[in-house]
């Protein structure tokens, strides 16, 4: 599994781009090739440059992927840009942060990325397990294994260190499901980390 190096694809193909306000974004800079006038767009700029890599990052933790991360990343910013004089009036961040992790989660319900996972029972929080992981790449590789929203859940509360409540916001769920969320998931880490050092010579 190959990691980001944090370069930036752009501008973003006009076909992926939400037709009418802009032809593409450059998601280095939030540019567009045609803004079509209106208000919002420094805005989104200096939004893009100060969070890009941030998104690109937690994109790439959810996938594993670095080049889907980037495309993820495009696309939520993509479908952004249109509505960002609304959008920026709230807590933007949350609302890009929500649409990559939506666009993750459809990517995984395309036939051939399609997993099953079985349930796994309550345990007591092992997060202290996970924080001490020092090889990312391990981490990275266990967290595939979990589903969608709790690998997002995971991703947010210890690699991007954010509160409950941004993480709820984020996914749009309960604060208590995302409690569920990041037990099991940390319970599911805790069973494949153990078991990758127990097989390490």
């Amino acid at each position: 599994m190959s990691s980001p190096g944090w370069t930036h694809r752009s501008p973003v193909a006009a076909g992926r781009a939400t037709p009418g306000r802009c032809s593409s974004v450059d998601v280095t800079t939030g540019k567009t090739a045609s803004s079509g006038g209106g208000g919002g767009v420094v805005g989104f700029e200096d939004f893009v440059r100060a969070r890009h890599a941030g998104l690109v990052r937690y994109a790439y933790v959810l996938c594993g992927d670095a080049d889907l991360a980037q495309d993820l990343v495009q696309q939520a910013l993509s479908g952004a840009y249109p509505r960002w004089p609304q959008i920026s009036t709230g807590r933007p961040e949350a609302y890009v942060r929500r649409s990559v992790t939506n666009a993750f989660i459809d990517e995984t319900r395309r036939p051939w990325r399609r997993e099953t996972h079985d349930p796994v029972p309550d345990r007591p929080d092992p997060a202290d397990r996970v924080r001490g992981v020092d090889d990312r790449d391990a981490l990275l590789v266990a967290m595939t294994g979990l589903p969608p929203v709790r690998r997002a859940v995971i991703a947010m509360s210890y690699l991007e260190d954010l509160p409950d409540e941004d993480i709820a916001e984020a996914l749009d769920l309960p604060r208590a499901t995302v409690r569920s969320h990041r037990a099991r998931g940390l319970a599911a880490l805790r069973d494949v980390l153990t078991a990758q050092e127990v097989e390490t010579p």
